[in-house]
C-alpha cells in the first residue's frame, strides 16, 4: 500500500492489481486516472451495447436483474477473488456504479433526472408547473417505479431462488 511519508515514491499513488505478475503494484495518478477511464468506457459500452441491443432484439430482458441477482453476481466474483484477483470485483464496482447513476438520470420526477427535467421545463415556460400538477406527476411516477421494482425483484427470484 502506498506510503504516507512524502518522501517516498509511493507517496499518494493508487494500488491495481496486476494480472500479469498477480501481484499488487503501485501505480501513479495519470495511469489511475487512464485505467479508471477505460473501466469507465467498458462500463458505457457493456451499459449501453444492452439497452441498444433489447430494444433492436437481438437480446431479452432476461439479462437484466435486479438485487438478487447482483447479490449473486457479486458473491460469485467474491468467492473468486483468490483465484482471479480483485480486478474483476473493482471492474464490478464500477459497472453498477455506472449503471445505478444512469438510472438516476432518468427523467422520474422523484429521481435527479426528473429534477433536471422539472427545471428545463420551467425555464421553458417562466415558472414551475403548480404544487398539484408535480403531487401528481411524483405520485404517478413513484407508483410507476415501485411496480417496475416489484417486476424485477419477482423476476429475480423465480430466476435465481425458485430455480
Amino acid at each position: 500500500f502506498p506510503s504516507h511519508d512524502s518522501s517516498s515514491q509511493d507517496y499518494e499513488t493508487l494500488v491495481m492489481w496486476d494480472e500479469k505478475f498477480r501481484i499488487f503494484r503501485p501505480q501513479g495518478l495519470i495511469d489511475s486516472v487512464q485505467e479508471s477511464g477505460v473501466l469507465l468506457y467498458d462500463s458505457f459500452n457493456v451499459t449501453f451495447g444492452s439497452i441498444y441491443q433489447i430494444i433492436i432484439g437481438k437480446k431479452t430482458a432476461d439479462d437484466l436483474g435486479g438485487i438478487v441477482h447482483i447479490s449473486n453476481m457479486t458473491g460469485d466474483i467474491s468467492e473468486k477473488v483468490p483465484e482471479i484477483g480483485p480486478y474483476y470485483l473493482f471492474r464490478l464496482i464500477v459497472v453498477l456504479s455506472f449503471s445505478i447513476g444512469l438510472i438516476n438520470l432518468l427523467p422520474f420526477p422523484v429521481l435527479d433526472g426528473g429534477h433536471i427535467l422539472f427545471h428545463a421545463i420551467e425555464k421553458i415556460r417562466g415558472k414551475p408547473p403548480s404544487l398539484t400538477t408535480q403531487g401528481y406527476i411524483y405520485g404517478v411516477s413513484i407508483v410507476f417505479l415501485i411496480f417496475v421494482m416489484l417486476i424485477v425483484a419477482y423476476r429475480d427470484l423465480v430466476q435465481h431462488v425458485l430455480n
